[in-house]
């Protein structure tokens, strides 16, 4: 008969993996600021670059809470795993 609950040392491993992946986005490229140049399609790239920069950061941000989630999610069914364990010994 086979034991349903969650690998520990598997979960925490992944999450160390996404974790890594998440503090990994570089977002730290300094915006794109003009030099004085007087071009249409350079004053568009500019104001897209510095719009990404944002996006990419808010991602970032977004990936690094959906791990704590997950971190606090998987944390709670290892403790109740122990507590079930206990339980039915």
């Amino acid at each position: 008969m086979g034991v349903i609950g969650i690998n520990e040392l598997m979960f925490l491993g992944n999450i160390g993996s996404m974790n890594a992946a998440g503090n990994a986005i570089n977002s730290t490229i300094k915006s794109w600021t003009n030099q004085g140049e007087k071009s249409i399609a350079l004053t568009a790239f500019a104001e897209n670059f510095n719009m990404l920069q944002s996006i990419i950061s808010d991602y970032k941000k977004l990936i690094q809470k959906d791990v704590a989630n997950i971190r606090k999610v998987g944390a709670e069914i290892i403790t109740m795993d122990i507590k079930l364990l206990k339980f039915w010994k």
